[in-house]
C-alpha cells in the first residue's frame, strides 16, 4: 500500500489493525511534502521533521518508495482533472505499484485506475 500522509489525515488510526498484515509503502514524496508544509508553517505537528518522521516510518516497518523515472513520466501523462503535481505523482506511484493509496483527500477519486482507502 502506498500511504499519503499529507497533513497526517490518517492520524489516530491504528494502521496495523486497519490494514492487517499488509506491507505499507511510504512514498518519499510524502516525506518531502510533510517537510515542506512544516517548513512553510502550514503543518503543526508535535515532533521534529525529518528525524521523527524517518524514525516513525522505520518503527512501523513502512517500506520507502522512491519515485522512479517511469512513475514520474506516468504522473505527467495520467488522466485526471486534478492538477496538483504531488498528488499526481502519488497516484501514479500507487497505480504503477498496483497499490492502494491511503488518503482522506476526495480529489484522488478523479484518477482512473486508482484504488484508495479512507
Amino acid at each position: 500500500m502506498t500511504g499519503d500522509f499529507t497533513g497526517w489525515g490518517a492520524r489516530g488510526i491504528d494502521h496495523t489493525t486497519a490494514l492487517g498484515a499488509t506491507t505499507i509503502l511510504a512514498s518519499a514524496l510524502s516525506g518531502y511534502e510533510i517537510a515542506w508544509k512544516f517548513h512553510l508553517g502550514k503543518l503543526d505537528v508535535p515532533f521534529q521533521i525529518p528525524a521523527d518522521c524517518t524514525r516513525t516510518w522505520q518503527q512501523e516497518r513502512w517500506l520507502e518508495l522512491p519515485l522512479s523515472l517511469t512513475q514520474a513520466i506516468q504522473a505527467g501523462r495520467i488522466t485526471s482533472p486534478h492538477r496538483d503535481p504531488f498528488d499526481r505523482q502519488l497516484a501514479a506511484q500507487a497505480i504503477h505499484e498496483d497499490a492502494t493509496l491511503i488518503t482522506l483527500d476526495p480529489a484522488f477519486a478523479t484518477f482512473h485506475g486508482l484504488t484508495t482507502l479512507w
